[in-house]
């Protein structure tokens, strides 16, 4: 849900459907962003590759910023998305215990609301981090795509005929008008936070740039980091519930040196709140100099899975960094 403040100062305004509409799309161009809300100011949930298909559940239009898109389709997410819940909320045979709970797009309250489970709703839990836990999206979990990155499946119509031999006329179906509505009022949180101050709560999440990767301020006498690092098992490994094939995943901390032994890389990405240690980073070198990104905050993308040998925390292989 971004917060009132955020909402404010873009002056956004959806315009949605009054009547029902479902229908099947492709994704039309590779690494197309899903955002929380309709709007560039929604944080980046995941991303979708050209071909994929989706379930279209309605067309949004948003007043957006000069040169911002403002035709947006609200989609399905797919399954394999993964989403957040407050852990304290979640009973230990991993089914709701509140009487309602909000699924975020991220570990944290500032976080879009994409989904509300009534109690006893069955959760599939991959990780635990903090106060939080990561889970498989649900049935009814939703976010928002740029209309022009997704292409309608066409919707034939049969036009009524005498009963009779003959070939059935087929004719296009006309598009769905929009009609204006009200902007929907904020998600109540329920029971997942204290009541808390505007100034308490950390900032929303910053939308992942298209491009590939973007290049740190130059480093004036980088550190010497050997050439090679510590083997790393090209075959994930289930464990605690995580799948042991890799998985898309997207996440943001602080890169560090991580000089222990026998660890599978010399960096690592570090929790810019708590200080814990998300994940193991391993990149291409000619790609990504992590040694110019040491110290700096970052957003990455990658394949995310556990060698045999290091259950307790997984390996990100990098595809994407960049500086928020």
């Amino acid at each position: 849900m971004i917060s009132g403040k955020t909402a404010g100062l873009t002056a956004l305004f959806v315009v949605s459907t009054s009547v029902a509409f479902a229908e099947t799309g492709t994704i039309k161009a590779d690494r197309v962003n899903v955002r929380g809300v309709a709007g560039m100011v929604g944080e980046v949930i995941t991303q979708l590759s050209k071909g994929e298909s989706v379930t279209v559940l309605e067309p949004v239009v948003v007043k957006a910023s000069k040169g911002d898109p403002t035709h947006w389709f609200k989609i399905a997410l797919p399954a394999n998305t993964p989403l957040w819940v407050n852990a304290a909320f979640v009973a230990t045979n991993n089914t709701v215990s509140a009487q309602k709970l909000n699924v975020r797009g991220g570990p944290g309250e500032n976080f879009s609301v994409v989904a509300r489970l009534e109690k006893g709703a069955e959760l599939k839990v991959l990780r635990h981090e903090g106060d939080w836990l990561e889970v498989q999206a649900p049935t009814g979990a939703a976010a928002y795509v740029v209309a022009s990155f997704i292409e309608l499946s066409p919707k034939p119509t049969v036009s009524e005929t005498p009963a009779k031999a003959g070939p059935v006329v087929v004719s296009e179906a006309k598009a769905t008008p929009v009609a204006e509505i009200k902007p929907e009022p904020a998600v109540v949180v329920a029971q997942d936070k204290k009541p808390e101050t505007e100034a308490s709560k950390p900032p929303v999440a910053p939308a992942i740039p298209q491009a590939t990767s973007v290049l740190a301020p130059a480093v004036p006498n980088p550190p010497a980091v050997p050439a090679t690092a510590v083997a790393v098992s090209s075959a994930p490994v289930a464990s605690d519930g995580v799948p042991a094939v890799a998985r898309k995943v997207f996440r943001e901390g602080i890169v560090r040196r991580d000089l222990h032994v026998n660890t599978p890389s010399y960096f690592n990405l570090e929790d810019r709140y708590s200080g814990e240690k998300i994940a193991f980073l391993i990149a291409n070198e000619e790609k990504f100099e992590l040694w110019r990104y040491i110290g700096s905050r970052v957003i990455l993308s990658g394949e995310e899975f556990l060698d045999d040998r290091w259950k307790r925390t997984p390996i990100i292989k990098i595809e994407t960094l960049d500086l928020p």
